[in-house]
Formats: C-alpha cells, structure tokens, sequence
C-alpha cells in the first residue's frame, strides 16, 4: 500500500508541475500548430488506433490485478455466473498475454507515426516527455524478450516496465500535449 500511496504523490506533483508548464506554455510560447492536409488527418486516425492499443496494453495489466484478486473478484459476482465469467476472463487475459508483446511493437509504431505525422516542425515538450515514456517502456520490454539478457537485469527490467505509474506519465503528458496543440 506504501508503494500505492507514494506512486499516486508522484503522479500528483507531475501533473501539478505540467499544470504549471502548461499555463507558462500557452501564455508565452507561441502556438504549437497541428499539420494539415492528408497527413494530418491520417495521423489523426493513426492516434485512434494507438489509444486502442493502450487501452488493451492497460487493460492486460487491470484485468490481471483483478484475476489475483479472487475473494475480491467474488464479492462483485454472483455465486452462479463466477466459475463461466472467470473461465472467460483467464481465456481473454492468455489472449492477451499472448498478444502483449505485438501489441506493444504496434502500439509503439502507431504512437511514433501519430507523432510524426500530426506535430509540425515546432515541437513542444509534452510530446517529447511522452515519446521518452512509451520508448522507455518499450525498451525495456523489449529486454524482457530477448534470450540474452541476464536474469539480474531481467528482475529489474519487469520491475521497471510493469508499471502503471507510466501510464500516468503517458495520459498526463499526452493529455496536456493535446491541450497545448488545440484538439
């Protein structure tokens, strides 16, 4: 519970501080401008689908907090429906773990694109926290994958990537990043 309390005193003093970045930002900096034309709109509809992908890539982790959690799980299910919702929520949850590491390439990709194909030469700093945050995660995803990584480095790099605290940086700075550009 310690680790819980300390993590949402973290999330609140970033989103405090962007709070702050982002009011600076918009009175004095000038306007970050969104590209226009096909590309911009096909990077809208590319974003659409990264967003899709970090609701199932968060939704994998959600759903496995809650099949831990059976006594807890029980109290929200009636007695006769829990064995078949269980049973269909462990046949989801290999599906997505199956599908985890492709799905976090693609949504890695689909981020990347939307950034690249949505922001004009005149970056701001919300994107960039934001791209530095989901090519963390994917790095260090991607070390969980290999074969040749150490097992010390290994116990860190799960520690590191299975965090919910970067999805809160990634819905912060994303959400203050679309702020500043007008959407």
């Amino acid at each position: 519970m310690k680790l819980g309390k300390s993590a949402a005193i973290f999330l609140g003093l970033v989103l405090i501080l962007s709070g702050f970045y982002f009011v600076y930002a918009y009175f004095t900096l000038p306007p970050t401008k969104e590209a226009d034309g096909f590309f911009g709109e096909l990077g809208e509809g590319v974003g659409s689908f990264a967003i899709w992908g970090l609701v199932l890539l968060y939704c994998r982790g959600l759903l496995k907090l809650l099949a831990n959690e059976g006594p807890w799980l029980q109290r929200f299910l009636p007695q006769e429906y829990s064995e078949m919702t269980q049973s269909l929520g462990l046949r989801f949850l290999q599906l997505l773990n199956r599908s985890h590491p492709a799905l976090g390439i693609l949504t890695i990709a689909l981020l990347a694109g939307h950034a690249g194909l949505t922001s004009s030469n005149n970056m701001n700093l919300f994107l960039v926290l934001t791209m530095v945050v989901v090519f963390w995660q994917g790095g260090f995803g991607l070390f969980l994958k290999t074969r040749l990584t150490p097992l010390s480095l290994r116990k860190y790099t799960y520690a590191v990537h299975a965090q919910l605290v970067s999805g809160g940086l990634i819905l912060i700075f994303a959400g203050f990043g679309h702020l500043l550009v007008g959407d």
